[in-house]
């Protein structure tokens, strides 16, 4: 861990550099490289909307009305927040 602002500048710029023409120079381990890595945020994204639908059915376990939860979610993962009446809240 480089603490040094100017050092992590300069060595940040090497790596790029020479990164680029280990890139360049072997087509095929680059390749391997860059599909590993889209294959890494494939599997986050997958994980994260794996723990969003969990999130959803415990919601919607807790609550009868499905269409209002549907939309509160909506509501939240915009990051819009409401106000919500004590009338309208059921076993949460």
């Amino acid at each position: 861990k480089l603490g040094n602002s100017e050092v992590r500048k300069i060595a940040g710029n090497i790596f790029g550099k020479e990164l680029e023409r280990f890139l360049l120079e072997h087509p095929d381990e680059a390749r391997l490289i860059v599909e590993k890595a889209i294959n890494a945020t494939r599997a986050r994204l997958a994980a994260k909307r794996a723990r969003e639908i969990t999130v959803d059915d415990e919601l919607r376990e807790k609550c009868g009305d499905e269409k209002a939860v549907t939309y509160a979610l909506e509501e939240f993962m915009d990051g819009k927040l409401e106000i919500v009446e004590p009338a309208e809240i059921r076993n949460i």
